[in-house]
């Protein structure tokens, strides 16, 4: 039992430590990663759905300049009639040379609207390439 002589002794042991709380930081991770990468997927929509109604509008603009340059190369048709009648009629009498200048400066503001149509035209084109990223 006891003895009065020299002995060794040692202890050994184990000691494992697993933390419970891990469990609910991972789970908590694993749903703010999906609500991050869902809310990405909702942000991406918006942007599809804003560029698809710019991208609509714009070739709306488009369109509208199409049409009033064709009704501008119509009106200068016309102006032009107009002012071949009006130099006729100069030459005979009928008109004073202020009723054919009239005449002369409406058919050149025609040609000058064509002109500003055709430009808004090609800036809208340009906006349109823009926005589709062309």
């Amino acid at each position: 039992m006891l003895k009065n002589e020299f002995a060794f002794f040692y202890t050994t042991g184990l000691r494992l430590q697993w933390s419970i709380s891990s469990f609910y930081t991972n789970k908590q991770e694993k749903e703010l990663t999906r609500i991050s990468s869902r809310m990405n997927e909702v942000q991406k929509d918006q942007f599809m759905l804003q560029t698809n109604a710019a991208l609509r509008q714009q070739l709306a603009e488009v369109n509208k300049y199409k049409q009033l340059l064709a009704t501008d190369q119509q009106l200068i048709g016309l102006r032009l009639k107009v002012k071949e009648t009006a130099a006729a009629q100069l030459e005979n009498g009928l008109i004073t040379p202020a009723d054919y200048v009239r005449e002369v400066q409406a058919e050149d503001q025609a040609r000058q609207n064509a002109l500003i149509h055709e430009m808004q035209l090609l800036q809208a084109i340009i906006q349109y390439n823009t926005i589709s990223g062309k």
